[in-house]
């Protein structure tokens, strides 16, 4: 017993499976699928509705594959590695838009850990309608209506000075005509 040394070599890791919404999606947006990336570490790009993600992982160990321990960790939403003893999968539900770099490393039967990490990377676009491009359009939007409303603003102001314009030459009118024919009036009570 004296004699038996721990075991210091780090064990091989694979991610096995990577499932997007239950498995429901098999491509990304540019038609890499979850199986090339993974072979060919290539990241993935999701749509924003492509954000429920499940990873399982493992160690090749054919001593006993049992006693690894695992820690994983997402760069993009994970401060740090989880270390979960011997479970072998991750879910991530609802995860916002953004880059993301799934890390996982595991532990030999003597609980030393390796340096080698297996890794996975994937991005979520952000909504279609929180994108930049869309934001530009709310603002011409936005510019177009101010633009609408100020000319609409811009011809009732027209018309109301137009209204009181003519009101007042009306009333011009109406004076002068009253000024007539007191005149008028005045000059016959005179010739009587």
């Amino acid at each position: 017993p004296d004699q038996i040394e721990d075991d210091d070599q780090p064990l091989p890791l694979v991610i096995n499976e990577v499932s997007i919404n239950n498995g429901r999606v098999s491509t990304d947006v540019f038609g890499l699928s979850v199986n090339e990336a993974l072979n060919s570490h290539k990241p993935l790009t999701l749509k924003h509705d492509q954000n429920t993600i499940h990873i399982e992982f493992s160690t090749i160990n054919f001593s006993s594959s049992k006693k690894s321990q695992f820690a994983y960790m997402l760069k993009g939403s994970d401060e740090g590695y989880d270390y979960v003893g011997e479970d072998r999968q991750v879910n991530y539900t609802k995860l916002p838009p953004g880059e993301y770099l799934f890390s996982v490393k595991a532990s030999n039967n003597d609980n030393v850990w390796g340096e080698n990490e297996a890794t996975f990377s994937f991005s979520i676009r952000r909504h279609p309608m929180k994108s930049i491009i869309a934001y530009i359009l709310y603002s011409l939007f936005l510019c177009l209506i101010a633009v609408i409303v100020f000319r609409i603003i811009a011809y009732q102001n027209q018309l109301k000075n137009a209204v009181i314009i003519e009101q007042m030459a009306k009333k011009q009118q109406d004076d002068l005509v009253k000024m007539k024919l007191r005149f008028f009036t005045n000059i016959s009570h005179e010739f009587k």
